[in-house]
């Protein structure tokens, strides 16, 4: 029985058309009409890249979940309906438009949609959730959710042991097959659960305007009390004004990049065959350093035409125990800056480039790794690894901790850290650093939960603070819980 899943409204078309007269577009502002003119016809395009639209019924019980395959954004594309019976609805056409749109989306050059049914794709015919059997696996490599609700059997009872339950199927899938899933977090004014935003292995997508829904819900009976309320959520944000919009404009994103980093292995150190799906994937396309790249990537200052701005990023209240802000993640998407983190290459534990990434696929619970640079006046950092669920569901989240030290010839000074024991990132971003100084971004382990990836996306050149914004100086505020290491670490109060 199909119930429990709601469409987001969509009331942002007239808001589009008068910004895009100024001359202006959301293109512009997510730093994709910048990569274009840099790149040109080399400009990524999601090209082979299969996806996956999953969408809830406009109107319950008349299965109205499919886009209109006549809309000219959609020429040259093969979208294939996954759940049956099935009808169309201008809430899927407007949000395939944004994922793999001829003109509105960031990757044209997506071909092959599978579409899917919410209550469907959670249920028998993928996640299989409140079944003894696995989910099913997929070749497609982005999957995009703008929707809300929660999976059950009953439309409105909540059933917490079986929204747990897809939920770790939910991060199975995205764990074990590196399939990349971008969610919606709840519109401004919503009263609904949200549940894929409370996941730990998606992406969650809010607002520029800062007005949707923040943190996870947690209202669940979780025995092992880690899908708790108060995580952080979204983890970056678009100018578009409604969260149906602004998710698949990232799941877009996502989309042009694994391309890039799949067709380019030279970017990456090594590859590997994904056990359930049999593709060969680079280090760079992973699931841990595509959100690595996208949230370190963001901007936390902005200047948009399209829409509204970021204001005062990362002021008291607005931190999360991550390094983000509650209401904006790691800030607005940029494309262009995404895009120069995987075309700088992987670069391993020692000196690194103005941007760049690195893939661990087995860190030890007791390694200490050091990223050092020099030469620059900021760092924009996220440290991204999933949670892992077994084929019993049950969870298992490492705690990793991302730490920024300013090196000097007595040993370090702490600068920032981010040290949440909840989440599944950390983030540093700081800005008005000596470039004269040398200084290192360490990434370390407080488990014994043994071999563990993760992924590290860095940006040594973020938009320096407006005069008007109070200055940020550390992973928001997180100093306070910064601690001396060994006799060589200086505390920055001394």
């Amino acid at each position: 029985m199909r119930s429990g899943w709601i469409v987001i409204p969509i009331i942002c078309a007239l808001a589009a058309a008068a910004a895009t007269a100024r001359g202006q577009s959301y293109q512009d502002d997510v730093g994709y009409t910048r990569l274009q003119a840099e790149q040109g016809e080399a400009t990524p395009n999601g090209a082979g890249v299969p996806v996956t639209q999953i969408e809830g019924d406009v109107d319950q019980g008349v299965d109205d979940f499919f886009p209109d395959t006549t809309d000219p954004e959609f020429s040259g594309k093969t979208i294939t309906p996954d759940s049956t019976p099935y009808s169309t609805s201008y809430h899927a056409t407007v949000v395939g438009r944004y994922f793999y749109g001829n003109n509105s989306s960031l990757s044209p050059g997506i071909t092959s949609v599978n579409v899917y049914e919410a209550d469907d794709w959670a249920g028998n015919q993928f996640l299989n959730t409140n079944t003894n059997s696995l989910p099913d696996y997929t070749t497609d490599r982005v999957a995009n959710h703008s929707y809300i609700g929660e999976f059950d059997t009953d439309a409105g009872t909540f059933e917490p042991a079986m929204t747990l339950d897809a939920l770790h199927r939910f991060d199975y899938v995205i764990q074990h097959d590196d399939y990349i899933n971008v969610v919606a977090v709840d519109d401004p004014g919503g009263a609904q659960y949200a549940e894929w935003a409370d996941s730990f292995n998606a992406i969650s997508v809010g607002l520029t305007s800062g007005t949707a829904a923040s943190g996870t819900t947690g209202n669940l009976d979780d025995p092992q009390n880690l899908y708790v309320a108060g995580r952080a959520a979204p983890d970056v944000v678009t100018p578009l004004g409604e969260t149906s919009y602004a998710t698949p404009l990232v799941a877009s994103a996502a989309a042009m990049l694994v391309e890039f980093a799949h067709n380019n292995p030279s970017l990456s150190s090594a590859s590997f065959v994904s056990p359930r799906t049999g593709l060969t994937l680079e280090y760079a396309e992973t699931a841990d350093v595509i959100k690595a790249a996208i949230m370190a990537g963001a901007d936390r200052v902005t200047n948009n035409g399209y829409n509204d701005d970021i204001s005062y990023y990362g002021q008291s209240g607005d931190q999360t125990q991550n390094g983000l802000d509650t209401r904006y993640g790691a800030g607005q998407l940029d494309v262009y800056n995404s895009y120069h983190i995987i075309a700088a290459g992987q670069q391993g534990p020692g000196t690194i480039g103005t941007y760049g990434f690195d893939y661990n696929p087995a860190s030890s619970d007791t390694a200490v790794e050091d990223y050092t640079f020099s030469g620059h006046y900021g760092v924009a950092a996220t440290l991204a690894w999933n949670i892992h669920i077994d084929d019993s569901m049950n969870a298992t989240l490492a705690n990793y901790q991302l730490h920024l030290y300013q090196l000097t010839d007595d040993g370090s000074i702490a600068i920032a850290a981010s040290v949440s024991t909840i989440d599944n990132t950390q983030n540093i971003y700081v800005n008005g650093l000596d470039s004269a100084d040398t200084y290192e971004l360490e990434v370390t382990r407080t488990d014994n939960l043994g071999d563990w990836d993760y992924g590290l996306a860095w940006d040594l050149a973020p938009a320096p603070e407006p005069a008007a914004a109070p200055a940020i100086a550390v992973a928001m505020g997180m100093i306070a819980l910064l601690r001396r290491r060994n006799p060589k670490r200086i505390p920055m109060s001394k």
